[in-house]
């Protein structure tokens, strides 16, 4: 029905041309009904009138059918992507749980248990269809998974239990104010190729003397106008049927780009989790080799000084009178002297004080 659309689009745009361009030349020469100046002109402009028509006719056409495949090849690449990320989250669990399991084995139906609890925590980012699309795909004897572990999925697959789901639970929203409008649109275009052409082609031929007008003939005024009617009616239906279908490929594109950013985000966590896991385990075992076990009653050869502050020795305080030791040490203490001061000791046994605290160390 749509070429019809694209015919009223080109008899339209032929008849806005050919027919007053006749209607003008004619009135400005003066030429006489039926003379051969007015017959030569008339078929100027039925070539005139078909040379536009054909061509505008196509061009239309065309461009509706390469707008309508340029929409489809977008959703088909959005399902194509999303069925990339569906197997991609399903991935990146598997490599989850053969991380975190030495023995390189998977329990298929623990798996399959820990995707649903993963899918249940999500669910509030997930769409309907994709719930729908991955409890599916665990359903069964664990298939799925097991072709996934081998690499023997494709995405094709995917694909077609997604978009299966996907319309099967969609909810469409139509826009009743967007679809009167094309069809009001629609019916005043076609209703006014029709009728336009029909007065232009009844006015060529009255010019070539073949028609004596309406007033002979009142019939074939009401038929135009009949006719024009039903293709304006026609092409409504058409016009708002276009419309629906734009609207719901609109639509749909939108559920797609939110279902493939949410999908992004999940995995882009996932992804970020386990290479922030798999850093701390690999720091941890590189550790665990590169540092030497201690040894059990390891005997000191030496003082340890990482302990030495740790005595009250380092920590006595000092007294107004401790602040003049030093000078009368170096006046009298020092080894061979003698000092009077009973508060001061001599070098030599502070010495051996220091030596037995270091042996006993």
């Amino acid at each position: 029905m749509q070429i019809l659309k694209s015919l009223g689009d080109g008899v339209g745009t032929a008849a806005g041309v050919a027919w007053p361009t006749f209607g003008i030349v004619s009135g400005a020469l003066g030429l006489t009904v039926g003379g051969t100046a007015a017959v030569v002109l008339g078929a100027v402009s039925i070539g005139l009138f078909l040379l536009v028509t054909i061509p505008i006719s196509y061009w239309a056409h065309k461009n509706h059918l390469e707008q309508n495949l340029k929409t489809l090849q977008t959703i088909d690449d959005a399902e194509e992507k999303i069925s990339a990320l569906i197997l991609n989250y399903f991935s990146l669990i598997v490599r989850e749980n053969l991380a975190k399991n030495k023995q390189h084995e998977i329990d298929l139906r623990f798996l399959s248990e820990m995707i649903r609890s993963d899918i249940k925590d999500n669910h509030k980012r997930f769409s309907p269809a994709i719930i729908k699309t991955m409890h599916f795909l665990l359903e069964g004897e664990n298939i799925f998974l097991s072709e996934l572990i081998k690499s023997k999925i494709q995405k094709h697959e995917i694909k077609i239990h997604f978009k299966k789901n996907y319309y099967a639970s969609r909810v469409m929203h139509p826009n009743y104010l967007a679809l009167i409008k094309s069809g009001v649109m629609g019916f005043s275009a076609a209703f006014g190729t029709i009728a336009g052409c029909s007065a232009g082609t009844l006015g060529l031929l009255v010019g070539l003397g073949v028609f004596a007008g309406l007033t002979s003939f009142p019939f074939i005024g009401w038929s135009v106008l009949a006719a024009a009617l039903i293709f304006g009616f026609v092409i409504a239906k058409v016009c708002m049927e276009a419309e629906h279908q734009k609207n719901s490929k609109a639509e749909t594109l939108s559920d797609y780009s939110a279902t493939i950013h949410d999908l992004e985000n999940i995995n882009i966590i996932r992804n970020a989790k386990m290479e922030a896991e798999s850093n701390a385990r690999f720091k941890y075992e590189n550790r665990a080799i590169t540092t030497p076990t201690p040894k059990k009653n390891r005997r000191r050869s030496s003082c340890d000084f990482s302990l030495i502050p740790n005595y009250a020795l380092w920590h006595k305080t000092k007294t107004k009178t401790e602040h003049s030791v030093v000078p009368e040490i170096a006046a009298g203490d020092c080894p061979g002297s003698t000092s009077v001061n009973p508060r001061l000791r001599p070098c030599e046994e502070r010495s051996n004080e220091a030596i037995q605290f270091l042996i006993f160390l």
